[in-house]
This record gives C-alpha cells, sequence and structure tokens, in this order.
C-alpha cells in the first residue's frame, strides 16, 4: 500500500545518506507491520537486520521494543520460554530507563504469556503489577485488562469470589471507557466464572452479550469462543440439540473445535 511504498522509500533515503540507525527504526514499523499480519518469518528477518545496528549505536530503547517484536513472534509460535526470555529483556531495559509505559507493556506482555500457559499465580503477580503502575501513569486500558485476565486467572485456580470482584472491577471500567472489546472478553470470563457455580442460565446471559459484542465489531474468533462455550452448557443441560446448533454455529465461522468428539459420542 501506499504507506509502505513511502516507508521503504524513506528507509532508502535514510540508507543513502548513511543514516543507518534512522532507517533501522523505519525497519522496526515494517517488522512490526509484518508480524500484525502474521507474517512473522518477514518480521523475524527484519528483526535480525536492525538488532545490530540499535546495539552498534547503544539505542537500548529500540533495542527493548525489538524484543517485544520477538517474544511476540515466540508466543505466536507456542514458544512460551523463548517469549517470556525476551519479554523480561525488555522490561529490564525500559526499568533501567525507568521508562514507565513500556514498563506496563512488558509487564502486560509477560503476565499475558503466563495466562497463556496457566501459570496463573505468576499471572496475578505481572497483572497486579501493571495494575499499579498503569494507575500511576494513568493508562486505564491496561488496568481494565489486567482486572480482566485476574479474573480469569482466579476463576480457573477455583478462587471464585476474587474472580467475581475482579471481573465486576473489569467490566465496570471497561463500561466507563467504552472499551467494547474487553467488555466482550469479560462477559466472556463471567460466563466461565457462571459455569463453574453451576449457574448455567446466568452464564448464558454472559456469553450471549459477549458475542453479540464481537458480532458487531467482527472479531470471528472470539464470537466463536461464545458459540462454542455456550454449545457446552447445553451439553450440560443434556440439550444436545441446541448444543450441536450453537457448535454449528461456530464451525460455520472457520473455527477448529476441540470439543467436537463431545458432540460425536453425544
Amino acid at each position: 500500500d501506499s504507506a509502505n511504498y513511502y516507508l521503504k522509500e524513506s528507509i532508502s533515503m535514510y540508507l543513502l545518506s548513511k543514516d543507518t540507525l534512522n532507517a533501522a527504526k523505519l525497519q522496526y514499523n515494517m517488522a512490526y507491520q509484518a508480524i500484525s499480519s502474521g507474517r512473522l518469518t518477514e518480521g523475524e528477518d527484519i528483526i535480525e537486520k536492525v538488532t545490530p545496528v540499535y546495539v552498534r549505536y547503544n539505542d537500548s530503547i529500540s533495542l527493548g521494543r525489538t524484543y517485544m517484536l520477538s517474544g511476540i513472534i515466540a508466543g505466536t509460535r507456542g514458544y512460551a520460554n523463548i517469549a517470556l526470555s525476551e519479554y523480561f529483556k525488555s522490561l529490564k531495559i525500559y526499568r533501567a530507563k525507568n521508562e514507565k509505559n513500556r514498563i506496563a507493556e512488558a509487564l502486560f506482555a509477560i503476565a499475558d504469556e503466563y495466562l497463556q500457559t496457566k501459570q496463573y499465580q505468576k499471572a496475578i503477580a505481572f497483572f497486579e503489577e501493571n495494575i499499579s503502575l498503569s494507575k500511576e501513569v494513568n493508562i486505564q486500558f491496561y488496568v481494565a485488562q489486567s482486572l480482566n485476565y485476574i479474573g480469569r486467572s482466579y476463576t480457573q485456580l477455583g478462587e471464585l469470589d476474587k474472580a467475581e470482584e475482579n471481573l465486576t472491577q473489569a467490566l465496570e471500567l471497561s463500561q466507563q471507557l467504552a472499551f467494547q472489546y474487553n467488555i466482550g472478553k469479560t462477559y466472556l470470563n463471567l460466563g466461565d466464572l457462571e459455569v463453574k457455580k453451576k449457574n448455567y442460565e446466568q452464564a448464558q446471559e454472559y456469553l450471549k452479550q459477549g458475542r453479540k459484542i464481537f458480532n458487531a465489531m467482527g472479531i470471528p474468533n472470539d464470537e466463536s469462543v461464545a458459540w462454542v462455550n455456550l454449545g457446552l452448557i447445553e451439553i450440560e443441560k443434556g440439550n444436545y440439540d441446541a448444543a450441536i446448533q450453537n457448535f454449528d454455529a461456530s464451525l460455520a465461522m472457520g473455527k477448529n473445535i476441540e470439543d467436537t468428539d463431545v458432540i460425536l459420542d453425544a
């Protein structure tokens, strides 16, 4: 596209003038765009080129940002330990520079990686640290997301009162911020919480609200998760025809369902 064309032209101009550092900073943007679009290998190749430049010029902040991108690549590929190693390298740099906004970013990435790998206590600790710092620098979106994921972690640990407390706070803050995506995610997590309590009717209401939000936002993956969870509730209630309808709705959105064998057994 035109933005990418002008970015490449700017990089070429910096390289012609032998300003390799500014060229590398623009190349970081290209790496970020590639990774955001799922082109991980392309992003990785760019990172390998720019990292030595940042080291040579002692540009630690740019180096920290590059470690963050490397962490995203590793996490996306399922290499959690590598992802955490990269995030912690970023965190060390940002703390040395007292870059509080970037510290918050690294803390959130670390916490999220722990959450994805089901290390819930560690996730909670880093999300709580993120909340404390995010309040200090007024990044309320991080506060809302961290509260949500702390709630999810407590649900998985079976500490349901703590889960409800954090999820309720997450929902209230997200609604104040009009943070629609996190509202939807919080509804899904509230649904999971109510399933743990065997309050299936309330769980369905939360999941339907989350599904509606993701449908309106055009986010099929999260909408599909809601359909799957609604189907699992119907199985718990013995409503197998309704369960199959919910699973079919998810399959129609192109998501693979690990619980398909449950339906076949039914």
